[in-house]
């Protein structure tokens, strides 16, 4: 289906992109819009929309459900192409609307022309605990790890769910990398837990570290810079400690 990113053909099986259809902007104005301006927005960002169904009879994967994890009989995935002067927000609120709108676990891919966006929430989950990541061309890794194959096919839709959130927060934490890190490699954790409370600790320390940083840079006192590049040292070895716990290594 040519208007599903490419991305997308290579992470769905064929059967599950025949059935796609195409999303009208009257049905996304409809059902995504929430505050003033957002049908603009669609308008605006928006060039066409395609959505396709994952579940047992379109991708021969069975579907599972339980109370504590959630329902996932089915998977939705939407492709959006946008006009090529989307920007970046404009992108983060249309991800937004279309994650908050649709009831179902949603893999969202946004193409804007220069870069994919990837983003995916599970079914009745908060908007924070959005996962989204831009694409990267250049990390054959990740297309290796999504790819679909047939023989290899996870035993139900909840554990292709979770390969995909671990594949984008993978992608996160390399474009998101800390500041004491040199380029970080592309490693998928466990389980999305585990890789979203790896964001988590990261992020804390990471601010931590940029705070003290922005200190040491303003302070002229010698006392007061031997106490805060102590700190600042400490928190960067606290954050290669915690990546090289998850054998990530820079």
């Amino acid at each position: 289906m040519a208007d599903f990113p490419t991305v997308l053909v290579g992470m769905l099986p064929e059967s599950a992109l025949s059935v796609g259809v195409r999303l009208s902007k009257e049905l996304l104005r409809k059902h995504a819009a929430r505050i003033k301006g957002d049908k603009a927005l669609i308008d605006a960002a928006v060039s066409s929309a395609w959505v396709t169904t994952l579940r047992l009879d379109t991708c021969g994967v069975a579907p599972y459900k339980s109370e504590t994890e959630g329902d996932f009989s089915e998977l939705l995935v939407v492709g959006v192409q946008a006009h090529a002067e989307v920007t970046p927000a404009q992108i983060g609120r249309l991800q937004q609307l279309l994650h908050i709108a649709v009831q179902y676990p949603l893999l969202l891919a946004v193409d804007a022309g220069n870069a994919v966006y990837l983003s995916l929430l599970p079914q009745g989950a908060p908007l924070e605990s959005l996962v989204r990541a831009q694409v990267l061309p250049f990390v054959p890794e990740f297309f290796r790890y999504v790819a679909w194959q047939q023989e290899s096919r996870p035993p139900h839709l909840m554990a292709l769910f979770h390969r995909w959130t671990c594949a984008l927060h993978a992608l996160e934490l390399m474009q998101n990398k800390p500041a004491v890190c040199a380029d970080l490699p592309f490693v998928p954790l466990d389980s999305p837990q585990v890789a979203a409370q790896l964001a988590a600790d990261l992020h804390c320390l990471n601010q931590e570290w940029k705070a003290v940083s922005q200190e040491l840079k303003k302070t002229t006192n010698p006392q007061q810079r031997i106490t805060l590049s102590k700190k600042r040292r400490h928190l960067g070895t606290q954050i290669c400690q915690l990546l090289q716990t998850h054998n990530i290594t820079t």
